[in-house]
């Protein structure tokens, strides 16, 4: 074998490698830009349809809305509360920030024109209950001297939220 036919196969083929390396790396971007994002998102989703046009009247009906996530053993992990414009938003939905797990959803929402109802601070899930605020006469007889604000309840138990990448989404009727 001739040893220039050695050195110009040689060199062709090195030639070859170099001109093709930048080419297959320009082209990882490309493999993987299909992917997306790795990350998970959690998000909420409301729907009042317990109407009489058994359509969601959520963003028609509701200005403001509290939201807490209780784990296995009743305890609130995370909550928020959310109002005003953002929730007349067509498709409104609140996006939550928990490690995945399994959890219990609570929802309490309706309007706070007239401060009719209050729910209290607590970190246990038995205590999120709504109560009526009323005033008392003198025989100690309680009653309530004008129109209630709107209140609406959600409760979904044992929901999922998973490990792996992408967007959950989980829907809370309301009645």
């Amino acid at each position: 074998m001739d040893i220039r036919s050695y050195i110009r196969k040689t060199i062709g083929k090195l030639l070859a490698v170099i001109a093709w390396t930048p080419i297959l790396y320009a082209c990882d971007g490309l493999i993987y830009d299909g992917e997306g994002d790795c990350s998970v998102n959690y998000r909420v989703k409301f729907c009042y349809d317990y109407n009489m046009k058994f359509a969601d009247a959520f963003a028609h009906e509701v200005n403001v809305v509290t939201l807490y996530l209780l784990d296995v053993d009743g305890r609130v992990v995370w909550q928020r509360t959310e109002q005003g414009e953002a929730l007349a938003a067509d498709g409104y939905v609140m996006t939550v920030d928990v490690e995945p797990g399994e959890y219990d959803l609570l929802v309490w929402c309706g309007t706070t024109d007239k401060g009719s109802f209050s729910i209290p601070e607590t970190t246990v899930g038995k205590g999120l209950t709504c109560t009526l605020e009323r005033q008392r006469d003198i025989g100690n007889q309680a009653f309530v001297a004008e129109d209630l604000d709107r209140l609406f309840y959600g409760w979904l138990t044992k929901q999922t939220f998973g490990k792996t990448e992408g967007t959950y989404t989980y829907t809370v009727p309301l009645v």
